[in-house]
């Protein structure tokens, strides 16, 4: 910027107190802004471009260590079926300070079992008997769904320092204020690759990490798990519970090569409940209904397609267009042109009303609402179909509620419903959404619509709209900064 330094001139007379008017010249265009901080308490410049312009320039931050230990924690999951014979192994393992990674593919249960652990007496809160509390500085589960690195390390400096305005620190500055923290870190849903998952743990060198993914991604020291699926009583026990009553001798017959077929997956067992309590059938006519009685991940899927309404059909086609992305119910049920009487009260902006297209497709476990607290912003639950009037049991107060594809039906819906005009309906709802409300601004990234926005900003570039890149961004960019985050992706 040597041009626009030898341009400086002198500062005009302000026009209140604190305020200072610099002219800049120079072959301008754009914005400048002065310092990482810009979204709160601006001094204000003008600059003599062609076009007009304004530099921001903003006030330094101020930077508070959040009360210890934190607690930044899924909502609980109590019945956990067999997996309590893994749990003794895992916490001996994490409670000597050595990383656990466990993968499996979509639907055995990894969520369920890390929203156990995350309340495990002997990691959030040491026995009296023991010498040492083996993670002082308290715990934080975070969602790593299509999180960079760089975010999530964002997200972990933010659940010990509260900063104001948003602050996005460098690498070495995250290591310096994080290198001395003993926390325990469960990072759920990864996807990163090696070298990316090896940089963040390195600037956490005393947390240990519980890392959570489809596939193992970690191959270093610690205990690695491959997460089986259930056992033949606990899938039994599981269906009775879902559909509220016993199985039938006829359908005890039936029922293991079900659970043969379906590998003992929880989410596919409960899919299976969910048809039968649906249709009130039993286990024998469901099976007898498939075509060829070929027991798969697809064929409950399209069956369960083949008996919803246009307007289940219409949410989970986005849903499926939006690739797992997350939207609130209110964004949902709009692009998808759900008529008012379809998606239950007008006064419930959650869209969880019994009967109403979203929290039908969620009690057919295609769907999973999620919920995300909004006091910091980081902790982050799946809760499935547990929908009840419109609010998620269980969940506190300031929690809020969005919804997503299950991920193991991405392709599956990809391939029973065209993307594009979806993809298209999506993008135009976000480009003539006005202004949002501060309040708006500072919701989940889920509520307000970055990680959809983001998601779509994606295929408008690899589709080459450049009206609605454009348009995207504009919407984009101050969200994203008010969160730490920007477009250009971070440190990495």
């Amino acid at each position: 910027m040597p041009e626009i330094a030898k341009t400086l001139m002198n500062p005009a007379p302000v026009s209140r107190t604190g305020d200072v008017n610099v002219h800049i010249g120079g072959n301008l265009s754009g914005q400048i802004i002065i310092g990482n901080n810009n979204q709160q308490t601006y001094t204000q410049y003008t600059y003599n471009v062609a076009h007009g312009g304004v530099l921001n320039v903003a006030a330094a931050p101020t930077i508070a260590l959040r009360p210890s230990p934190v607690a930044l924690q899924p909502r609980p999951f109590p019945n956990l079926l067999d997996r309590r014979t893994l749990l003794p192994e895992i916490t001996a393992a994490l409670r000597a300070q050595q990383p656990v990674e466990v993968y499996a593919k979509e639907g055995f249960g990894k969520t369920a079992l890390m929203r156990h652990l995350a309340y495990d007496s002997q990691l959030v809160s040491a026995p009296a008997a023991a010498a040492e509390d083996p993670f002082p500085d308290g715990g934080v589960y975070l969602s790593a769904h299509r999180q960079l690195a760089s975010e999530l390390l964002q997200s972990l400096y933010d659940a010990f320092y509260d900063t104001n305005p948003p602050l996005v620190p460098s690498y070495g500055q995250v290591q310096q204020s994080l290198h001395d923290k003993r926390a325990l870190l469960i990072l759920n849903n990864l996807a990163l690759e090696k070298a990316s998952l090896d940089w963040l743990i390195a600037a956490l060198p005393a947390c240990t990490f519980v890392l959570v993914s489809q596939e193992r991604l970690y191959w270093q020291e610690g205990m690695a798990i491959a997460l089986p699926g259930l056992p033949l009583p606990e899938s039994i026990a599981l269906i009775q519970m879902d559909l509220g009553r016993a199985l039938t001798a006829a359908e005890q017959g039936l029922v293991e090569t079900v659970w043969t077929a379906l590998e003992g997956n929880p989410l596919q067992l409960r899919r299976v409940a969910a048809q039968l309590k649906n249709e009130d059938t039993s286990l024998v006519a469901w099976v007898q209904s498939l075509p060829g009685q070929a027991i798969s991940r697809q064929s409950i899927f399209q069956r369960a397609v083949g008996r919803l309404s246009a307007s289940q059909k219409s949410v989970l086609a986005l849903m499926g267009a939006m690739g797992g992305v997350a939207l609130s119910a209110e964004q949902s049920l709009a692009i998808a042109q759900v008529p008012m009487a379809l998606s239950g009260s007008a006064s419930n902006a959650l869209g969880g009303n019994a009967g109403s297209p979203l929290s039908e497709l969620a009690d057919l476990h295609l769907v999973e609402a999620t919920v995300e607290t909004t006091a910091e912003g980081t902790a982050e639950a799946i809760v499935g179909s547990a929908i009840e009037g419109g609010a998620i049991e269980g969940v506190a107060e300031g929690a809020l509620q969005a919804y997503q594809l299950s991920a193991d039906l991405v392709p599956l819906v990809q391939q029973a419903f065209d993307p594009m005009p979806w993809m298209t309906r999506a993008v135009d709802y976000f480009m003539a959404q006005g202004t949002l409300t501060p309040a708006a601004q500072l919701a989940s990234s889920q509520l307000n619509g970055v990680d959809a926005m983001t998601y779509l900003l994606d295929w408008t570039q690899r589709t080459g709209q450049w009206t609605e890149i454009l348009a995207l961004t504009k919407r984009l960019d101050p969200l994203l900064s008010l969160g730490g985050r920007s477009l250009g992706g971070g440190w990495e």
